[in-house]
Order: structure tokens, then sequence, then C-alpha cells
């Protein structure tokens, strides 16, 4: 809220009758009050960016010898806690000798002899999904372990507690202060060498695990939304998700829209005398032991630690649908979608044209494009 004398804008239509005020009512924010407030005069701006979030308008006397009128309103806050309900997979409880077990008795060679491939993907993918959810149980992503600080350790918050209790007894004249100020500044020494010990950790271990890192610097920012108001070429604000994906329609043009041999820049003969050249299961496990299980997994929600985990046995189904793949010069339909987040490159946020594409794709495909890589090398 401010005093501002700008008697050329007219809020009610958003129009301006001077060049200097057009910042005013172009910042995406909404003047609510309406009122005069001196006189017949509208001097006094109640500004927002938020709709609903002011309430309880209302304009009285001037107080004392001041000619200028009392704004009263309110603000609508909300102090409930909002707790995600999110599910996240639990690997220190996973158990993988039995999916290993059971997904390596499985003749695969006989069971996809006479299918396609995408009847053959759709097998392999529902074996893996089913295994991931079988075997390795959930836990929730807002527990009170993850709200609890990464360099708090047990004993620092046993004797953080300690702290407390002698704040009490000595509030309660049952202890010193001389003890008091001997155990606080304990837990200050202790906690700065904590904190100390946890980012050296990190940056030792920062080419290794880089995702650790990464997590450190995002908690210390406020939480936003990926994507705030963006402009129509109308001049509209959009703040839909469904809106916004419309907007950004423009993203899909840095795709590629065929697929097959031509869209790699190999061709396959039909020739009866030409020989295909088989994949090994050895190129795909070694393809498969590279990955960095700390990614994102693509739209067909496998994780990539349950590819990693069991490498031995996902490589021959890797190596099947390859082969099935290379033969036939098509892919599943599932390798062909992506999910595709707009990241902000520079200039007005609000422009759409100021953002670039993100995809996360399939890992089985891009294992696969590796090693139809190699095989066009090789043939």
């Amino acid at each position: 809220m401010a005093d501002f004398n700008y008697p050329d804008i007219c809020w009610k239509n958003n129009t301006v009758a001077h060049v200097s005020s057009i910042s005013c009512v172009t910042c995406f924010i909404t003047q609510t009050l309406d009122v005069p407030t001196r006189n017949k005069a509208l001097l006094h701006w109640l500004l927002t960016n938020q709709e609903n979030l002011l309430c309880n308008f209302s304009v009285t006397d001037s107080l004392g010898c001041s000619d200028h009128d009392i704004v009263e309103f309110g603000i609508l806050l909300s102090t409930l806690k909002v707790r995600t309900k999110a599910q996240v997979l639990d690997f220190r409880r996973a158990n993988f000798s039995s999916p290993r077990a059971q997904l390596g008795g499985t003749p695969w060679e006989a069971s996809t002899e006479d299918k396609g491939l995408s009847e053959c993907w759709e097998l392999f993918k529902n074996a893996l999904l089913e295994t991931q959810n079988h075997f390795i149980p959930f836990k929730g992503n807002g527990s009170k372990q993850r709200k609890r600080p990464p360099w708090l350790n047990c004993e620092l918050l046993s004797l953080l507690k300690t702290k407390r209790d002698v704040y009490q007894k000595w509030k309660s004249r049952q202890m010193p202060i001389e003890n008091y100020k001997g155990i606080a500044r304990e837990c200050r020494d202790t906690v700065r060498k904590a904190k100390a010990q946890f980012k050296l950790k990190l940056a030792r271990d920062v080419k290794n695990y880089k995702k650790g890192l990464f997590r450190y610097v995002s908690n210390k920012h406020k939480q936003k939304e990926n994507i705030g108001l963006l402009l129509k070429r109308r001049g509209e604000l959009v703040t839909n998700n469904a809106e916004k994906a419309e907007v950004c329609q423009h993203l899909t043009s840095v795709f590629t829209s065929t697929v097959g041999p031509q869209a790699l820049g190999t061709t396959i003969q039909d020739d009866a005398k030409t020989d295909t050249p088989s994949v090994k299961e050895e190129l795909a496990c070694k393809l498969l032991q590279e990955l960095d299980p700390y990614k994102s997994m693509g739209p067909d929600t496998i994780h990539l630690k349950v590819l990693r985990k069991l490498t031995d046995v996902v490589a021959r189904l890797v190596s099947i649908t390859s082969e099935k793949s290379w033969r036939l010069g098509d892919i599943p339909e599932d390798w062909k979608k992506a999910n595709v987040t707009p990241i902000y490159k520079n200039g007005l946020q609000e422009e759409p044209g100021n953002y670039r594409p993100i995809s996360l794709t399939s890992v089985p495909g891009k294992v696969m494009e590796q090693i139809s890589c190699g095989l066009s090398q090789v043939k």
C-alpha cells in the first residue's frame, strides 16, 4: 500500500493519459482500492498480484489533523501446513533377490517369438513395473525425517534436547546460569562443526553424487512454480496449467516428427542375403551398468535403480527388444513419448519464447539408441 498522485490513470479500464504512467499498469498487479481517499481524489494504491488475497475494504474519516482518510483492509493468510501425499520408492527396504530369480527363470525368447515389437515391449514393461511395485515398498515423501536438516545427526539431536532440559531447569531456578551457558556454548560449537563437515562432504562427493549438492542448494530457495504467468499473443495473462501448455506448443518444433531408419540416418535393406547383426547381452549389460541411478525416470515410470540392480536380467530383455526394433526398423510407441518441462532462459519471464524445453524420454529407449548406433557402425 502506498500514497501516490497519478490522476491520469483509470484503474477501471487500465488506461493512462501520459506515457510516463504506462509502467504502473503493465507490471501485472491489480489495484483493489477504487474509493477516493482524499476529498475526491484516489491517492492511495492497494496493489496485489494475487486474486482474493485482500478483503473487508473500508475507508473511514481522517485521523487528527490529516486530510487523508483511513484505509482498512484484511489479508487472507492460510495457517494450515500443506502436507504432500506423494509416495516414493524406498530402496533401503527393497528385495532384489526374489525379482532377479523370478525374471531370470522366465523363457523370454519363447514367449516373444511370435509377437510383434509393441507386444514384446508391453510384456517387458509390465513385468518390470510389476516387479518394481511388488518387491520395492513405498514411503511418504513428506515425512518428519525429510524436514530435519541433513547435518543433524542423532548425537547432536540428543545434545540439543539436553540443552532444552537445562534451560527449563535454569528458568525454574533449579540450576545456575553457568551450567546453561556451558551447554549452550557446546551446542553452538557442535552445530557449526556439523554444518562445516556436511558441506565439506558435499564438496568431496560432488563428482559421484551431484544430486546431493543440487538438493541442498534447492532447499535453500523458496518453493515456487516451474512456470509463472504467461502472455498470449493478444496480451492476456494465462494462469491455468492447461492454457500454459497450449501457449507453449511452439516447444514441439524442436522435436522430430519422423522416427525410424530415415531419422537415424541409416538404411535397412530387405535383402535375404544381408545378415542382420545380433544384439549381444554383453553390450546391453555394459550400457545398463553405466546408468546414473539418481537421474529421473521417463514416461514409462521404470526407475533407473531397478534397471541398474537387475542388470543381468534386464540386459536380456533389452537385447531382445533392440534386435526386434532393428530388424523391423521401428520403435515402440512409449519410446516416442516424453515429459517436456519448459526451463526459463533469459528476458521477460511472461514471454513464452524465453523458455527452452527439457525432455525426459524412456531410459530403455535411450539404451536402444546407443545399441543402434553401435550396430550401424558395425554394418
